[in-house]
């Protein structure tokens, strides 16, 4: 395996210049806005769910009911499956895009070209399933760090007397 000043220097013989070792950066922006907001969104409502409903009335001062490590996992669980059904079209067009061949000179607006392009190739040879290709080896990987991703922040938020996520 090269090292990193060898990797860096074979990305910078290929052509571009500096830009060139940030190429993918704006679909890589475009996925992890896909997943925050997908995954943020679920856990919040998924957790919801989940929660028992506080002993007294909302502004009384009065704690709710305790959270348990099983429900923040679970809400964790369903905030990996929306987060990866999320992000995986931008995965697809991601690979793609880090595997063209690097181009001279490429700017923000040719970057967004790219991937629309790689997005169309994609579309054309497997259709919408080809934007969800990866999917299951995906959820392997994202899944089980979402689920206990919740569990230590909510019981670290306890422990430092900031009330669970809301």
């Amino acid at each position: 395996s090269p090292s990193l000043p060898q990797s860096v220097s074979r990305i910078l013989s290929l052509g571009g210049g500096l830009k060139s070792l940030w190429k993918g950066c704006e679909i890589n922006a475009l996925r992890a806005g896909l997943f925050t907001g997908g995954s943020l969104t679920t856990y919040t409502l998924a957790k919801g769910l989940l929660s028992p409903p506080p002993l007294s009335p909302p502004g009384t001062g009065k704690d709710a009911l305790e959270e348990t490590a099983l429900q923040h996992a679970a809400a964790g669980g369903a905030m990996g499956v929306v987060g990866t059904l999320m992000y995986m079209p931008a995965d697809a067009v991601r690979g793609r895009v880090y595997n063209a061949t690097p181009q001279t000179g490429t700017s923000a607006r040719s970057a967004w070209a790219e991937m629309a392009t790689e997005g169309r190739a994609i579309w054309r040879r497997w259709g919408w399933r080809g934007m969800w290709k990866g999917t299951g080896a995906a959820m392997m990987r994202t899944v089980p760090s979402c689920m206990a991703f919740p569990i230590v922040m909510e019981r670290t938020r306890k422990e430092m007397g900031m009330g669970y996520y809301e």
